[in-house]
């Protein structure tokens, strides 16, 4: 409840922060001239100190930055420029997830029970056991959140991610109650998603971000993705700030939670890899890729600006304001960073938002709106 309070108080919170006039846009194209064009319609209401944004059309990749990296530094988002992507992990570690399983002979529809420590309980509802199906679409009723987080996370995330260990996971899972039967309702959880990182560990005996890194980062060849900031050019790092324009800590880990949301990168790899989710590579993940685009669920979610519908990671995707057109999509957010990932399998088109402030208003939707219109041409 008091994750819930906090959200709605910094989604209700009135843009702050209008980033400087700053950008590395050419316009020397007519996608330039039309990406500067809608950036500056919504500029003021984004509420962030500086973007980054990647666009595939027509075979070309276009990068765009506007505002700066940190306040007041005077410096870009560049291509290169790293930010903490959050939730769009998700889609990596489903990837991982179902390569695990093919390696195994096994699907989708396989129990979690083994892959877990044995002490723990059948996780189930009405006779219903929990499977990979059920954590990888949203519909296990497992909380959002696990309800054991320690109390530094309240008053500083990064911190109480550093203490949230498997062993608190298992905890949290063996006191689980699910909220409904599995695959009858959806109930977006980060604890599901923790769980398939717990699991992937357990399987190969490794860091989850070691076994990303073999499965889904090397075969895509996305060098510039991590769940290690040391990993990265820690010199080309965004600041990230709060929805009221505070500098954040970054969330270096999420522990046992990294399948959830640990993963940083920038614009240049998440074209890549979404280009690698429209020309599908004929390599050791090119079932994985496929499966995890399928839709999986009947469970259509309608909000103010779109509808969705699962598939394996990725959400199906169809945006109010752009009829008739549908996307894989994901987004992501963290204490100071909030991201964006869309892909037009029909038109071949690929959008990323990179924003180095936390939380949402209604001109980023809108901005979100009109660029898919762009690539969707």
């Amino acid at each position: 409840m008091l994750l819930f309070t906090l959200f709605v108080l910094s989604a209700c919170e009135k843009a702050v922060i209008i980033p400087s006039d700053l950008s590395n846009n050419p316009l020397l194209t007519i996608t330039d001239i039309e990406v500067d064009k809608i950036f500056k319609s919504h500029k003021a209401g984004l509420n962030t100190v500086g973007v980054s944004i990647g666009i595939f059309k027509d075979g070309q990749t276009y990068f765009y930055g506007y505002g700066e990296t940190a306040k007041g530094n005077g410096v870009i988002p560049n291509p290169n420029t790293y930010f903490e992507i959050g939730s769009i992990t998700k889609v990596y570690t489903a990837i991982a997830i179902v390569k695990m399983l093919e390696g195994e002979g096994k699907s989708i529809e396989t129990p979690i029970k083994s892959y877990l420590p044995a002490d723990l309980p059948t996780l189930n509802r009405n006779g219903v056991e929990l499977t990979f199906k059920h954590l990888l679409t949203h519909t296990s009723g497992l909380p959002y959140m696990p309800n054991n987080l320690p109390l530094s996370f309240y008053t500083n995330a990064a911190n109480g991610w550093r203490e949230y260990d498997n062993q608190k996971l298992y905890s949290s899972l063996k006191n689980a109650r699910l909220a409904f039967t599995p695959f009858t309702d959806f109930a977006y959880s980060n604890t599901a998603f923790g769980t398939l990182g717990v699991i992937l560990e357990r399987k190969y005996g490794k860091d989850y971000g070691e076994i990303i890194e073999e499965l889904v980062l090397q075969p895509l060849n996305l060098q510039n993705t991590s769940a290690y900031f040391e990993k990265t050019n820690t010199t080309n790092w965004s600041k990230g700030y709060n929805t009221s324009g505070k500098e954040n800590d970054y969330w270096k880990t999420l522990n046992a939670l990294d399948g959830a949301g640990v993963l940083k990168s920038n614009t240049n790899d998440m074209l890549l890899f979404a280009r690698s989710n429209i020309n599908i590579p004929n390599n050791s993940l090119t079932d994985a890729l496929l499966i995890a685009q399928i839709i999986n669920t009947n469970i259509v979610r309608d909000s103010e600006y779109a509808r969705t519908v699962n598939c394996l990671g990725w959400f199906s995707y169809q945006n109010k304001g752009v009829p008739n057109k549908t996307f894989l999509f994901h987004n992501g957010g963290t204490g100071g960073f909030n991201s964006d990932l869309l892909i037009n399998k029909d038109k071949q088109s690929a959008l990323v938002i990179l924003f180095n402030t936390d939380g949402n208003t209604d001109s980023r939707q809108l901005l979100l709106r009109d660029l898919l219109m762009l690539i969707s041409q």
